[in-house]
């Protein structure tokens, strides 16, 4: 789909910002499926759908779908997916409360591509249709920085494919009838 629209773009590194950081290194593409017949598109709407379902919250709340494209040695580093105070996307949808980034493909073994969460010592290796779920803010509401994460380098011949669903704080505006 992202081909066929020739929507991928490098990656922004708008609120790609760790604690060390302003800006983590990002090296991917990505394709943002916002536009109309993307956002109707079967999948796509079953996508979403899944995440409201599993994360309990209207479908409203559920953003447009974002895929990526890690080549080669292509990375992202430390970063978080809440938004800070000074992020004008709050005033439109509040919080990034959750993400699920679902793996599109596997890659052979010893081939990095991990996503891993380093204050949680843990690393997932990319696995074709499993998802990994985690919740960006505490029981309070508030934004959690234990859940800062990078996506490692990929370090073979290959392509890692994955799709970003990132569920908001309250329903996000329509603006199919502008």
């Amino acid at each position: 789909m992202a081909d066929e629209a020739g929507l991928w773009a490098s990656s922004s590194r708008r609120g790609a910002r760790s604690k060390e950081c302003i800006d983590a290194l990002r090296t991917s593409s990505s394709a943002v499926l916002s536009s109309p017949q993307h956002r109707e598109h079967g999948v796509v709407k079953k996508i979403q759908k899944w995440a409201a379902d599993t994360l309990a919250v209207p479908v409203t709340y559920v953003e447009s779908l974002q895929l990526v494209r890690y080549y080669q040695g292509q990375q992202y580093g430390a970063h978080v997916d809440w938004g800070r105070s000074m992020d004008a996307s709050l005033w439109l949808g509040g919080q990034r409360t959750a993400t699920a980034l679902i793996y599109l493909n596997s890659l052979p073994t010893n081939c990095g591509g991990e996503t891993a969460f380093d204050q949680l010592n843990l690393r997932v290796s990319p696995t074709a249709g499993s998802a990994l779920v985690w919740p960006n803010v505490d029981e309070f509401g508030q934004p959690e920085p234990l859940v800062e994460h990078r996506a490692l380098p990929v370090l073979c011949d290959s392509v890692k494919y994955a799709v970003n669903v990132w569920v908001r704080g309250q329903a996000l505006p329509n603006y199919s009838s502008i």
